[in-house]
C-alpha cells in the first residue's frame, strides 16, 4: 500500500472506534461520580458560575489548563452526554495531527520507511487506542509529548526560532497535564546551551513561561496562595510514599480517592492534626514531609517499595485508573482486537534494546529522558496514565532498533538475547498477587454508568440533566459548604 493511503486507514479506524464509544459504552459518556471525567465537567460548571479567574475559590487542585479547556467544550454542549461526545471527539483530532507529526519525528532521526513504520507503531498501539476514546486528559498529553519533541528536534536541526518557541509553549502546557516533566527541563536546557547559546535557553524558558504564569498569578492575586499551579502535589507523594503504601494508587484512610478528596480530605485532616491554619501550600508541604518522613525512618520498606514501583512500571499488566483496559478488551468487541502481543513489554524490550545497540542521532539525549521520566514517575504511584509517556521514548527506541536491523548495523547475538530475556522477565516479574482484582471496582463504575444510561432513557434528557446537576450539588456539598454554582 502506498505511503499517501496511510491517513485513509488511520482516521476511519480511529472513526470506528469513537462511534462504538459514544454509543455502546456507557462509562464514556456516563463517567461515574468522582472519576476524573465528572470532576472536570463539574469543575467546567464551576467556572462559568465564578467566572474565569474562580473568585471566591481556593488555588487550582487540578490541571487548570485542561479545566479551561474542558470548560470551552462544555460552554458548547447543551446537554452532559454531549459535551462527553464532543469532547472526545476534539481530542482525538488533536492526537491524530499527533501521529503525523510523530512521522515527522521519526522522520528526523531516520529513514523515510522507518518513519512509516514509526507512524503505525504510534497509532496502532493497544493503550492509546483504549485511551484515545476516554473522556481524560492522557490523550492530550501524549500528543503534547509529540508536539514537544518534534518542534525540539527540529529547532536542533534548522536553528529556526518558531520550533523551539513552539516547544516551550507545548513543555509549558505539558507541566500542566504532567507535573513530573519538569525533570525534563535540565535535560532540554543543557542540549540547548551546549549545541547552541544562551538565547535559546532563554527564548525557550520564556517560551514555556508564558503557559503558567498566568496561572500562578491567579493563585497569588485570587486566591492568596503561593502555589505555581497545582496544590495537591504532596498528598500525591504521601500516597506512592507511605507505610501502607503498595506502589499503585491506595486509598488513604479519610480522604475520598477523587480530586476533591484529594483537596479538601486532605486539608481537613492536615489541619486537623497540627490543630492550626494552614495554607494550600502549607497543607500540601505537610504531606510531602509525611511522606519522607516514611522514607527517612523506614529506609529498607522504602527501597522495598522503590523496588516494586520499578517492576509495576515496566509490567505487562495495564494499572487501571478510572478506566480498566482489561474490561474494555473482554466487554466491547473492537477492543476485543487490542489483545494482540503489541503490548507495553513488547515496547520496552524493543525501546530499551534499540536504546542500548542503535545508533541514531540523539540517542544519549533520549536516554536521558527516558530515564529521568521514569525515575521521577516512581516518586508517586503507579498506573497506566502515568507510564504513559514513557511509551512515546520507547517508541523512539524502538525505530532504533528497526532502523538498525534494515542497515545491518545491528545483529541478534548472544549478548542481545540474554538482555532481551532479562527484559522479558523483569516485565512479567508477579508483582501483583491479584492482578484481576483491578477488575472488581471497574465492574462497580461499569454498572454505575449502565444504570445512569438507564435513568437517562426513563427520564428523558430534560429530567436527566436536572437530576444530574442537583447530583453535583450533593456530591460538593460533602465537601464544603461553599456555594460553586449560581
Amino acid at each position: 500500500m502506498k505511503e499517501k493511503y496511510d491517513p485513509f486507514v488511520i482516521i476511519p479506524l480511529y472513526a470506528v472506534f469513537y462511534l462504538y464509544a459514544v454509543t455502546n459504552i456507557p462509562e464514556v459518556i456516563y463517567p461515574p461520580q468522582g472519576t476524573d471525567p465528572y470532576i472536570f465537567e463539574l469543575l467546567a460548571g464551576v467556572i462559568k458560575s465564578k467566572g474565569l479567574m474562580l473568585k471566591d475559590f481556593p488555588s487550582y487542585f487540578f490541571t487548570p489548563f485542561y479545566a479551561y479547556f474542558v470548560y470551552l467544550i462544555r460552554a458548547v454542549s447543551p446537554t452532559v452526554t454531549l459535551h462527553f461526545k464532543l469532547l472526545i471527539a476534539v481530542q482525538i483530532v488533536i492526537f491524530i495531527f499527533s501521529i503525523f507529526y510523530f512521522k515527522k519525528l521519526i522522520g528526523q532521526l531516520f529513514s523515510v520507511p522507518v518513519a512509516r513504520i514509526g507512524f503505525y507503531l504510534y497509532a496502532l498501539y493497544p493503550p492509546i487506542l483504549f485511551f484515545s476514546v476516554l473522556p481524560v486528559k492522557t490523550i492530550v498529553e501524549i500528543s503534547l509529548f509529540t508536539f514537544t519533541l518534534y518542534n525540539f528536534i527540529r529547532y536542533l536541526d534548522d536553528h529556526k526560532r518558531i520550533p523551539l518557541i513552539l516547544s516551550g509553549l507545548f513543555m509549558g502546557i505539558l507541566i500542566h497535564f504532567r507535573g513530573a516533566v519538569v525533570c525534563l527541563l535540565p535535560i532540554l536546557l543543557i542540549v540547548l546551551y551546549t549545541r547552541h547559546n544562551i538565547a535559546s535557553v532563554l527564548l525557550f524558558l520564556i517560551s514555556a513561561t508564558i503557559c503558567i504564569v498566568p496561572f500562578t498569578a491567579r493563585n497569588l492575586h485570587i486566591a492568596h496562595e503561593q502555589v505555581l499551579l497545582s496544590s495537591v502535589g504532596g498528598i500525591h507523594f504521601y500516597i506512592g510514599n507511605n507505610p501502607h503504601a503498595t506502589g499503585i494508587y491506595n486509598t488513604v484512610q479519610g480522604i475520598e480517592p477523587s480530586t476533591f478528596g484529594h483537596y479538601y480530605d486532605a486539608r481537613r485532616i492536615a489541619m486537623h492534626e497540627t490543630k492550626t491554619y494552614l495554607t494550600d501550600q502549607q497543607v500540601s508541604s505537610y504531606w510531602k514531609k509525611k511522606g519522607l518522613d516514611f522514607i527517612k525512618t523506614k529506609p529498607l520498606s522504602a527501597l522495598l517499595l522503590y523496588v516494586k514501583k520499578s517492576l509495576l512500571l515496566i509490567n505487562y499488566v495495564e494499572i487501571a485508573n478510572n478506566y480498566n483496559f482489561k474490561l474494555f478488551t473482554r466487554e466491547y468487541t473492537p477492543f476485543k482486537f487490542l489483545r494482540i502481543p503489541y503490548n507495553f513489554t513488547a515496547l520496552f524490550i524493543a525501546g530499551i534494546l534499540g536504546f542500548i545497540y542503535g545508533k541514531f542521532r540523539y540517542r544519549i539525549f533520549f536516554i536521558l529522558c527516558t530515564a529521568s521520566l521514569a525515575l521521577t514517575t516512581l516518586t508517586i504511584f503507579i498506573t497506566n496514565r502515568y507510564r504513559m509517556p514513557l511509551a512515546i521514548f520507547l517508541l523512539i527506541g524502538t525505530c532504533g532498533l528497526i532502523d538498525g536491523l534494515r542497515k545491518h548495523e545491528f545483529r541478534v547475538s548472544s549478548e542481545v538475547v540474554i538482555v532481551g530475556i532479562i527484559l522479558f522477565s523483569l516485565s512479567f516479574f508477579p508483582a501483583f498477587k491479584h492482578p484481576r482484582s483491578f477488575l472488581t471496582s471497574s465492574y462497580i463504575k461499569f454498572e454505575k454508568s449502565k444504570d445512569s444510561a438507564l435513568k437517562r432513557k426513563e427520564l428523558g434528557a430534560e429530567q436527566f440533566e436536572k437530576d444530574y446537576y442537583s447530583g453535583k450539588l450533593k456530591y460538593v456539598s460533602g465537601f464544603t459548604n461553599q456555594h460553586l454554582f449560581r
